[in-house]
């Protein structure tokens, strides 16, 4: 499967709320020419407003896991553009908590609602380690 056009990411929720990690096509989906650029701005700066992102932690918090959330988010130049956004959260006890995720550009899905073929194969994959430890 290609996943070169799929936007993956690496956040430390440390109260910094920064990206720690992206791929390019990040970087092209909202606008930036180097990740230097994009890691200048903070998570809370990609949303409508705070609220909107500090309701998505929470429920980040308490579920440990979003998928298939249609949000907007702010590019470079302030337009904003809808993605299909997908968190699977990591919590280590007393340290900093991080979350992997992919989004994928939700301008087609919002009529539709259909994913594109790899997301359901990456939804089990970043999940897979979440699942409870049981006898075969």
């Amino acid at each position: 499967m290609n996943y070169s056009n799929l936007d993956i990411f690496y956040v430390a929720l440390n109260g910094r709320n920064k990206i720690a990690q992206v791929n390019k096509q990040v970087l092209i989906m909202l606008g930036y020419s180097n990740e230097a650029e994009f890691r200048k701005t903070t998570l809370s700066q990609l949303f409508e407003t705070t609220t909107d992102f500090k309701k998505l932690v929470r429920e980040l918090k308490e579920k440990s896991h979003i998928i298939d959330r249609i949000i907007r988010l702010r590019r470079k130049d302030s337009s904003f553009g809808n993605v299909r956004l997908h968190l699977f959260l990591t919590e280590v006890s007393g340290e900093t908590s991080y979350c992997d995720g992919f989004m994928e550009g939700a301008e087609t899905f919002i009529s539709d609602n259909k994913a594109t073929p790899y997301t359901d194969y990456l939804k089990a994959v970043f999940t897979i380690n979440k699942k409870p430890v049981s006898d075969y």
